[in-house]
């Protein structure tokens, strides 16, 4: 008896183990090498004609690449962009609203795993408001904190580019979530299946609490082509 109940515990973590790496190996995204730099200005299709591109359930699209210095993720939706991009590299969640005015926010982990932030979401460019300050300010935010995001909005659709240096991540260990949706109530995950803090309703809507979960291992792992 103790031998039957011993192969059978032993049969459900191979099955358990399968089930956990075929899951892995379904969230992870090829990342094509583009030869030329993306401009976040403008929202150009044959900019992102090469992409890896993937349809979300609601039809909305998410388009990958990476010209060896940068990332680039878009999304064209009939949701709005509002929502924010999940970053894990080493030990830290980089969380990127779609709005360089909020700015980012960067999770680590306490001695009692639970996620805590370094910041509030801090508005440091309010001013985008003015026109001619707009350009300026995003040229500083990417030289000094390493990345930029444009929102735009058009009678057919929404989207948003997020242009993200590398240099400062593990290349080869970035995990990546994304949650959008209409501002302050409904909203969806990238992947679909999230189940973490990721879609927590107080981050979606402009918070950062503090002793976060997140399961980065069911968000997608980037793969770089060289």
């Amino acid at each position: 008896m103790r031998k039957y109940l011993r192969a059978i515990s032993i049969l459900f973590l191979l099955t358990f183990s399968v089930v956990i790496n075929a899951q892995q190996q379904n969230n992870v995204i090829n990342v094509p090498r583009i030869n030329t730099a993306v401009s976040v200005d403008v929202h150009n299709p044959n900019q992102w004609k090469n992409a890896k591109k993937v349809t979300t359930s609601d039809g909305s699209e998410i388009l990958f690449q990476y010209d060896g210095k940068f990332l680039y993720v878009g999304f064209i939706g009939n949701f709005e962009a509002w929502g924010h991009l999940y970053l894990k590299s080493r030990n830290e969640v980089n969380v990127f609203h779609v709005t360089n005015a909020m700015g980012k926010v960067i999770y680590k982990l306490d001695s009692y795993d639970q996620w805590q932030p370094d910041r509030r979401f801090n508005w440091k460019m309010r001013d985008n408001d003015l026109k001619k300050y707009e350009k300026r300010n995003a040229d500083l935010l990417l030289e000094k904190e390493g990345w930029i995001a444009n929102y735009r909005k058009t009678p057919t659709s929404h989207g948003v580019i997020f242009k993200i240096d590398i240099k400062n991540y593990d290349k080869n260990n970035i995990y990546l979530a994304m949650v959008y949706g209409l501002r302050a109530s409904t909203f969806l995950g990238f992947p679909a299946d999230l189940k973490d803090d990721t879609i927590n309703p107080d981050m979606f809507t402009g918070y950062n609490p503090a002793d976060c979960k997140f399961n980065y291992k069911f968000w997608v792992l980037l793969k770089f082509a060289e």
